[in-house]
């Protein structure tokens, strides 16, 4: 699954998102039962994100479970 911009997603839902990283299931809207998911993610952004932690706009806890590696590209 690839994010773009992930800076750009609001506080609740990169709360959300840390959930399912952390449970690795879901469930939809409207249902009860859980949905176990494994997938892999991949998540861009054209800001820091360490300075974008410092300034309250990205959870610290998203950034270490998405910083497993990185890649910093010039730009084109």
């Amino acid at each position: 699954l690839y994010l773009d911009e992930v800076t750009e997603l609001p506080l609740d839902v990169q709360s959300k998102l840390v959930r399912f990283l952390h449970e690795q299931s879901f469930k939809r809207i409207g249902g009860n039962q859980k949905v176990i998911a494994d997938v892999r993610i991949f998540a861009g952004s054209q800001k820091n994100l360490k300075q974008c932690i410092e300034e309250g706009f990205f959870r610290e806890d998203l950034y270490f479970r998405l910083n497993v590696i990185t890649l910093d590209l010039p730009p084109l």
